[in-house]
């Protein structure tokens, strides 16, 4: 006698999946799977305002295609390759490097694209933005690293591709799951944004601050402007208010680089768990045990310590976690250290640089760096608005965090029929 599982379920190559879902590779339910442009297109790039946005692999991400680092090729070169030439819609799939990771072309403009993997569903079989999550589902994960060729980067080819097998309910269906995985990603979109206006009005503050002198005195006028008294500084060529100070790094700083313990890939295999390991540039795994807990601002020592600009790769950092040895581990002393942050972000830091090969900025040219101090009136002013701000962008990423964490414990039950959801039968239309 079937057992209730065993009645509802049917066992395939891929796992159980409902009896009413179907096998069914890419290539069935797509009506292109091709590569785009290969080759070199150097000389047919041009400036924005003539030309056509061509995607790479470097604009792929977890979060969606990057528009904000595009290259731009000829019309003519747009028109002559229609193989490569995206349309709403398409998945775009990389092909080396991150292979594998998969994006929505959803943009209203005409793009052409550089080696990556376009497909694009046959709508009256797939709904694409269920293809697209079926790219995130483990299972399809699993198949792709077992079949992917080249022995460094590992190329992954449209053979490969067209062959993956996925697990496929009707149209219907398939728009209710892709709808409740999107709203996931919306949520978390909508945080990113309303960080990123967060992160600009921290931005404008410091320049009214720091560089226009324009913060509210005494009477809440524009304290420059108002005839705010200024002294001329020789150390920094130009003036600044009268009770403001300059103070070295070391002086408004706590270094706790002493106690940063790194650990191998292996000794972290052997202690994962829950509390973040950060490196220079971000977190690279997770331990069982934590060595700070607190705010933190960690500043990148070796590696990739600049950005294009010449200023510090930073992070700031709340909780308990771990750090290697690659970033500096730094509190304010005298100031919060949301506001260390605020400052070390916008100084430029490309002179104390040292290490041709290998990048570094060592604790003792670090310390060296000098910054504006408001007085105590002014400072406890300042520090109120900007401990709030980053507490509100520190909340969103927490919040992000869960919601990342709740699709990927949804995302493979909802991909393989063991979490149902109500089907809307009125727009099965992407």
């Amino acid at each position: 006698m079937e057992s209730k599982e065993q009645s509802i379920f049917q066992a395939t190559d891929i796992g159980a999946i409902p009896r009413d879902w179907e096998i069914k590779r890419i290539e069935d339910i797509t009506s292109r799977v091709c590569v785009g442009f290969v080759g070199s297109c150097f000389e047919d790039y041009c400036d924005q305002k003539n030309g056509v946005p061509m995607i790479r692999t470097t604009n792929l991400s977890e979060e969606g295609l990057i528009f904000s680092d595009l290259k731009y090729v000829t019309k003519e070169f747009h028109s002559r390759n229609k193989k490569s030439q995206l349309v709403k819609g398409d998945i775009v799939v990389a092909r080396h490097g991150d292979s594998g990771k998969a994006c929505y072309y959803d943009a209203e403009f005409e793009s052409n694209c550089l080696n990556v993997v376009v497909i694009r569903p046959d709508k009256t079989k797939c709904n694409p933005k269920f293809l697209l999550y079926s790219f995130k589902n483990p299972q399809v994960k699993r198949q792709i690293e077992a079949r992917i060729v080249g022995s460094v980067q590992g190329v992954l080819n449209t053979k490969i591709i067209a062959k993956i097998i996925l697990p496929l309910p009707g149209l219907e269906e398939q728009k209710s799951i892709a709808d409740v995985l999107s709203d996931v990603d919306s949520k978390i979109g909508l945080n990113q944004n309303m960080n990123k206006t967060l992160e600009a009005i921290g931005q404008a503050i410091f320049e009214r601050w720091f560089v226009d002198f324009e913060f509210p005195n005494e009477e809440g006028k524009p304290y420059k402007s108002s005839g705010g008294e200024m002294v001329y500084i020789e150390e920094l060529g130009k003036e600044t208010p009268k009770e403001w100070k300059i103070r070295a790094l070391e002086e408004i700083s706590l270094n706790f680089d002493s106690k940063r313990v790194p650990l191998s890939s292996r000794e972290r295999e052997k202690t994962h768990g829950n509390y973040p390991y950060y490196g220079a540039t971000g977190i690279l795994d997770y331990v069982n045990n934590f060595i700070f807990d607190g705010i933190y601002a960690l500043m990148g020592e070796d590696g990739t310590v600049i950005d294009e600009n010449g200023f510090p790769v930073l992070q700031l950092v709340r909780g308990k976690f771990w750090v290697n040895n690659h970033a500096h581990v730094l509190q304010g002393r005298g100031i919060s250290t949301e506001l260390l942050f605020l400052l070390l972000k916008n100084t430029n830091v490309q002179h104390i640089v040292t290490g041709a090969v290998q990048p570094k900025i060592n604790q003792g040219n670090m310390n060296t760096l000098k910054f504006i101090i408001p007085d105590e009136a002014c400072k406890s002013r300042l520090q109120k608005f900007v401990n709030q701000l980053y507490a509100k962008i520190n909340m969103n990423n927490e919040q992000n965090q869960n919601l990342s964490k709740t699709q990927d414990l949804l995302l493979p039950k909802l991909m393989s029929g063991k979490i149902r959801v109500p089907v809307q039968k009125e727009n099965i239309e992407a």
